[in-house]
């Protein structure tokens, strides 16, 4: 989706062992297995975190200086950021 729909140039996921290689095959350039790597040990800084499962205090660790974390899981009790429903027209809004 960030290569296809933002224009990445460079996209790094997280799984599991078993999911890595559909990752690769999802066009992933960088799989980390978090299972084995702690991902905000990575040197690597990131211009947007996407985040599907609630890792949002994990994001903040990763991204770069005034860039974007966009989460869609359910946030953690008085750890919300900003909610937001997904839409076409939102979607179109969303800048890399």
């Amino acid at each position: 989706l960030a290569k296809y729909a933002f224009g990445a140039s460079k996209v790094a996921e997280t799984a599991s062992t078993a999911k890595l290689e559909l990752l690769k095959r999802l066009g992933a350039d960088w799989s980390i297995d978090y299972t084995k790597e702690n991902v905000e040990e990575i040197q690597e800084k990131f211009d947007v975190v996407y985040d599907t499962v609630g890792q949002v205090e994990q994001g903040l660790k990763v991204v770069k200086e005034g860039r974007k974390v966009v989460s869609i899981s359910k946030p953690a009790v008085g750890a919300i950021l900003y909610g937001l429903s997904s839409s076409g027209i939102t979607l179109e809004k969303l800048e890399p």
